[in-house]
This record gives structure tokens, sequence and C-alpha cells, in this order.
């Protein structure tokens, strides 16, 4: 079932779930013809729903990592590329995120440390709450201005242009997006449909100051298994800048898992695991990832659930964001 028709779907219970008019049970007090406004039009009935019930609704449905499995293809051991492994690809698959540390060089993420904070420095970077959801515009009538506290700006590959990009003058930030929309862009594509043009997919560099900025649970995407549906993102990559990150500096990716969905021993070991609340079906487990400087972290956008915990520490991350 594409993405479209489950979401009629859900807006016709939540107009159905309303209470149901009075009908009158005497024939003989319903109102005749002659009584009725012919040229009265009926109210059109507008049916709100929030994004959180939506999703809601599409995961009582199908489970949402199963609708995602969909969008992969057919995928041969040894087939991959620079950057991911036959376990990366399979970790995506069958629990929806993978870790990949040490695929960036040490050097470039230490220069890209340096490039982010001048760009700080130069007012280059404005609160996410006051930007818009794309670069082409685009708004979001679900989004809450008041969830995130981190300062962005959109970049782009080498080659390409924006007005409102940073341009390719960032140097080491630079260098980094060209690895997320190179070496990764391919690996990512030999398993998973994109969008034939790497230039569809969305680069933000994000800033998060040491004043406990963070940002709250959400899902980048809804889930879609249409390899044609380009309006949701597929695969969100977060690469993480921070070189001297240690324990007690906060900001960690927290990523929402049914417990079906992952074995707790395939995580990284700096990867806290913080099981379900016992005797609530609801409740999820968590894993609780550092921000570690190199590291990128890698999900299908429309079935994880994640947050940023509150930052003590001057923390950087670029998102890439495929279709």
């Amino acid at each position: 079932m594409e993405l479209g028709e489950r979401i009629m779907r859900a807006s016709q219970q939540t107009e159905e779930g309303a209470p149901e008019e009075r009908v009158e049970e005497d024939v003989g007090d319903w109102p005749s013809d002659m009584e009725y406004d012919q040229g009265e039009e009926e109210e059109e009935v507008v049916v709100e729903i929030t994004e959180d019930d939506l999703l809601q609704y599409l995961d009582s449905q199908e489970e949402a990592l199963v609708i995602a499995q969909g969008l992969f293809k057919e995928h041969s051991t040894g087939s991959l590329g620079e950057l991911l492994s036959d376990k990366h690809a399979q970790e995506l698959y069958t629990r929806g995120w993978t870790v990949l540390d040490h695929g960036i060089d040490t050097g470039l993420v230490s220069g890209a440390f340096d490039s982010a904070m001048q760009l700080v420095k130069d007012n280059q970077l404005k609160p996410a709450s006051e930007l818009k959801m794309s670069e082409e515009g685009d708004e979001d009538p679900y989004r809450d201005r008041k969830a995130r506290d981190d300062l962005t700006v959109w970049l782009h590959p080498q080659g390409t242009a924006s007005s409102s990009a940073v341009s390719a003058s960032t140097g080491n930030v630079q260098s980094l997006v060209d690895v997320l929309a190179g070496p990764l862009y391919n690996d990512i594509s030999s398993i998973i449909h994109l969008s034939a043009s790497p230039t569809s997919t969305e680069y933000q560099l994000a800033y998060y100051p040491p004043t406990n900025a963070r940002y709250e649970r959400h899902r980048d995407a809804l889930p879609t298994n249409d390899p044609s549906d380009t309006d949701q993102r597929r695969v969100t990559c977060i690469a993480y800048l921070n070189q001297e990150w240690q324990a007690g500096m906060g900001g960690e990716l927290v990523l929402y898992q049914k417990q079906s969905e992952f074995k707790v021993n395939d995580a990284p070991p700096d990867v806290e695991y913080i099981p379900p609340e016992a005797g609530d079906s609801q409740s999820l487990g968590k894993f609780v990832v550092p921000p570690l400087g190199g590291r990128m972290v890698i999900f299908l956008s429309g079935v994880m659930d994640h947050e940023v915990l509150p930052s003590k520490g001057e923390r950087f991350a670029i998102t890439a964001w495929y279709r």
C-alpha cells in the first residue's frame, strides 16, 4: 500500500472516531423534502491530525522497518564500496540503523571542526527554529519550533551552487560533505533505491552550544517503500566532528527501537542500551550513542525515532538526508 493511501486511511479513521450525530428514531420526526434548503451545501469536514498521531497510526498498521525494507535492492556479499561493509548493510536492513567508526580521516575531522567553529564566529549559522524545512523554502505544518536549540546552515557538495548555502571556502567542512556526497552516497545507493541524482540529497551543519542545547524526539520522514516517492527522506547519515568529546559532556544521540528489531551485542561497546520500561508494552528500548569525532550514524529516515540529549560541550555534526 502506498504512503498516500495509508495517510488517507489515517484521516478517515480520525474522522470516523468523532462522536456520531443523533439520529431520530421516529421516522415521522424526520423533515420532509420541502423543509430542506436545496441550495445549502454541506460544510466540508476538516480533519486535523498531528504528526505524532499520524506516525502512531501508520506504525500500528504495519511496522515502519518492514515497510522501509521494501526500498532495499538485492545485495550480494562483497559488492559494497569504500566505506560500508556487508555488516553495515545487514544492520541497516534488520534493525534500521548502523554505526560506522573510523570512516573519515582524523585530520579531515579536526580541520572540519575548526572550519565549523569559524562559521559560528562569523555568524553563518542561524537558529534551526527560524529556518525553512528545506532549502527550497518548504515549510512543515507540523513543526514544533521549540523542539530544538541548535544553530544550522545548509551545505552543498563542490560543483553545485545555492544562494543560501555556505560556499566552498569552508575548507574541510566542504571536503567532508564531499565524502557524504561521493563514497557514502555510492555505497548506500548500491543497497537502497535512492534518487538518481546525488544533488537531491540535503546537507546541513548543526552546532549545539554548551548550554544544554538539545533536540527533542522526532522522526525525519514518514515510512515509505515506494522507490518513486522522492518527497520522503529515505536514509539519514550524521557525521560527528567532536574529537575531544568525553563522557559527561552530554549531546548523545538516542535511537528508539523495539526489542525485537536488534541484538544488543551488535552495538559498539561505548553505546549504552536502556531496555524498555517493564510492564509497558508501548515503551521502546534506547541506544545512547556518543557523538565521537569521525563517527557516522546511519539510519532509515522513516523508521528511527531519535533525539539529541542536552549538550554541555560545543557539539558539531553534519547531516545528510538521502532521498
